[in-house]
């Protein structure tokens, strides 16, 4: 294992936390809500799917849970600029 993993995960989850907490101010939780069921699906099922594998080891569910934290961040982000652009518009309409 890299120790560039951690650091992915852990800017990951920091992404994900200031965007929940952007969308709680502006009064929108469906977006951090979207964002977290996306991040459930893509790892529950395919962490079931390697722990019926031969040769299955843990390790590959810390990947594939590094992954799945950079997905939600980059959709949280996604969805926080298309917020922000609403909002903006409206404000200056």
């Amino acid at each position: 294992m890299t120790d560039a993993a951690p650091a992915q995960a852990g800017f990951g989850v920091g992404l994900v936390l200031t965007c929940s907490s952007l969308f709680q101010a502006l009064g929108s939780t469906w977006p951090s809500l979207m964002s977290s069921a996306l991040r459930l699906a893509t790892f529950a099922m395919p962490a079931l799917w390697l722990s019926m594998q031969p040769g299955f080891r843990l390790v590959g569910v810390w990947y594939l849970s590094v992954a799945t934290v950079v997905l939600q961040a980059i959709v949280s982000l996604a969805l926080l600029r298309q917020q922000m652009r609403a909002r903006l518009v409206v404000a200056a309409g």
